[in-house]
């Protein structure tokens, strides 16, 4: 059972690492790297062994003992502090000696994480053993992920510091402030579980989303200030989000696997739809928010304490909940981003009635991130006179004609000379008509 144990935990943090595969669209970092910092993760729990063992961490004179300060203070000096310190100092040793692998922004993020996914894989055999199996959905849907975006913090700061232009003052904290995030965000999910209140699991639940909105917004700003960031490198939102959901459902499968093996197929099928009940709507936000960017060159968007959601009014229950981020409708005509394409009315009676040759030029950014192209649609082939439009991807209802040809609304704004396109939104401009993409086809 812990060579199946090590397997199912190795298995939990590919899903992750998988996912960097997936999102990180301006190159790929090469296997043997990530098999290197995973190893060194894994490694890095056998310090805090040492550390217990050694008696070392019994200097501080602290024990749980049931009261709110004493107990958080624990949690931050004893478990926070001591395990993001063993899992960042394998990310940091492969900073040092593989430099010319970090490239990008993305990648202090992506290997501060695969460190933290070994050392969460070698801590998840251990609890796989104890439980006897129990465990898997919960750890591989919560405790690996948290201890991923506690480490990606630590990265997030010197991202910060090497990237983004700071005032000496923010660049000499950065850093510090981060890593006290990453200690803090981990002591005070912990607390929780730990102390277990009354209620106190649904603390450590909203924190958990809490943390899922933080570590959005730094995958989404690494990536806006990549050196080689083109819209045309779009991330598939609904790729991501399937192949999460896939592989927790294995993770599901697995469990059930191993409780039948070990009890019956009746424990096992009950303790199944008892995981369901209480995980669907957790793994549901993991994947859908992670699985969606708001792709603009150079933005550093501020970390919120936000839900990974939108509430609003409407719908048929009279409340609309929506993931933040971008859909894949919305970033569909990114692949025609400075291309040649055609355009062409959508109903019978378009004022576009034939294929017109267009060019997407740019983007434009209005209130609240939502983007338009800015597209030039010529009078004919010879490409001499234009007019300026914006198109806007269609998302609801029917978006595809022929089911491959994206439709969007084209817009048109007599002067934005000026202007603040922060206080726009694309109703302020003047809607033409509905319109379908292709890439271009002299006729």
């Amino acid at each position: 059972m812990n060579i199946i144990y090590a397997l199912i935990a190795c298995f939990i943090a590919w899903i992750w690492i998988d996912y960097f595969r997936l999102i990180e669209v301006y190159g790929k970092e090469k296997l043997v790297y990530i098999i290197i910092t995973f190893i060194l993760g894994a490694a890095s729990t056998q310090a805090v062994i040492l550390l217990h063992t050694s008696y070392l961490i019994d200097i501080i004179p602290l024990e749980l003992n049931g009261t709110t300060v004493n107990d958080f203070i624990y949690c931050f000096l004893k478990i926070g502090l001591v395990e993001e310190t063993a899992k960042i100092i394998p990310f940091l040793l492969v900073l040092l000696v593989f430099r010319k692998q970090f490239k990008e922004p993305i990648d202090f993020i992506a290997f501060a994480a695969i460190s933290a996914l070994g050392f969460a894989a070698a801590e998840n055999m251990e609890y796989f053993t104890r439980s006897e199996g129990g465990a898997i959905s919960a750890r591989a849907m919560l405790t690996s992920v948290s201890h991923m975006f506690f480490s990606a913090l630590i990265g997030y700061g010197i991202v910060l510091v090497k990237y983004r232009q700071l005032k000496p003052s923010y660049k000499l904290f950065a850093i510090p402030a981060f890593a006290f995030l990453a200690i803090f965000s981990h002591a005070f999910y912990d607390f929780w579980l730990i102390t277990q209140p009354k209620g106190g699991w649904v603390l450590s639940l909203l924190f958990f989303l809490l943390t899922l909105s933080w570590y959005a917004t730094i995958l989404n700003n690494s990536l806006n200030n990549s050196s080689t960031f083109s819209y045309k490198n779009t991330i598939n939102p609904d790729k991501v989000f399937t192949r999460i959901i896939i592989y927790y459902a294995i993770v599901f499968i697995i469990q059930f696997g191993i409780n039948s093996y070990l009890n019956n197929i009746s424990h096992a099928t009950d303790f199944l739809l008892g995981s369901l009940q209480s995980s669907l709507i957790i793994i549901i936000s993991i994947a859908a928010r992670l699985s969606r960017f708001v792709m603009i060159q150079g933005k550093w968007a501020p970390i919120r304490f936000e839900m990974p959601f939108n509430f609003g009014f409407g719908g048929s229950l009279g409340v609309s909940v929506s993931i933040k981020g971008n859909s894949y409708r919305d970033n569909i005509l990114n692949q025609f981003y400075e291309e040649n394409i055609a355009i062409n009315g959508v109903s019978r009676q378009a004022k576009i009635n034939t294929p017109r040759p267009a060019y997407i030029e740019g983007r434009l950014f209005l209130k609240n991130d939502e983007s338009l192209h800015t597209t030039r649609v010529y009078a004919d082939y010879t490409r001499q006179d234009y007019e300026l439009f914006f198109l806007k991807p269609k998302t609801n209802d029917t978006v595809l004609v022929d089911n491959k040809y994206p439709i969007a609304s084209l817009l048109r704004y007599k002067d934005l000379t000026g202007l603040d396109l922060s206080t726009l939104t694309a109703a302020d401009f003047g809607f033409v008509e509905w319109v379908y993409v292709k890439k271009e086809t002299k006729e």
